[in-house]
């Protein structure tokens, strides 16, 4: 698992500088967002919304090379209530997205340099 977010090797080029601070900025901002809502739902047992919520993460985590976060998202994308409803899975799902925002955040501040 490298440093960089995946997007970021594979943009080749096309938003440098200022553009590309200002996407991943307003991404991790976004993303830590909705991973808290994500929580939220997942401690609501809102499992329909918790699972609609995760489908739409599943885009980003896997651009910006959190692949790891992907298991999690698919178990709540899937509703099942018996594994996503206790809380070793939340307590690993919360500290998983904390990993990929603190990657997130690695990547932007070593863009800044």
């Amino acid at each position: 698992m490298g440093s960089t977010p995946s997007l970021l090797n594979g943009m080749g080029g096309r938003i440098q500088g200022e553009a590309l601070l200002n996407l991943i900025t307003k991404t991790l901002t976004t993303l830590e967002k909705d991973y808290a809502e994500l929580k939220s739902l997942l401690d609501q047992e809102s499992w329909q919304d918790a699972g609609s919520k995760a489908h739409q993460l599943k885009g980003s985590a896997y651009l910006f090379g959190c692949e790891e976060i992907l298991f999690f998202l698919d178990r709540i994308s899937e509703k099942n209530a018996g594994l996503i409803g206790t809380e070793t899975f939340k307590d690993n799902f919360w500290e998983t997205s904390r990993r990929c925002l603190e990657k997130l955040q690695q990547a932007l501040d070593n863009q800044g340099k």
